[in-house]
């Protein structure tokens, strides 16, 4: 079953950044990602020169739990 959810249902559990050691098309971050009932995924995303596939207003939107 698919389900869609609202970024305001969304929380950013933890996140990992990698970075390549000489190519910078490497760099991705991964979002360890939970919903307000419960279910659980991720996100990845790359980040610095070609950052851009997931919209900055829904990385805004998620809250990142410490």
């Amino acid at each position: 079953m698919k389900c869609i959810y609202k970024a305001t249902e969304l929380d950013v559990v933890k996140f990992y950044r990698s970075e390549g050691m000489s190519n910078p098309d490497y760099n991705t971050i991964l979002y360890v990602i939970e919903t307000t009932t419960g279910e659980k995924g991720h996100l990845v995303d790359a980040y610095g020169m070609y950052a851009g596939n997931v919209s900055r207003e829904l990385i805004k939107k998620l809250n990142i739990i410490k």
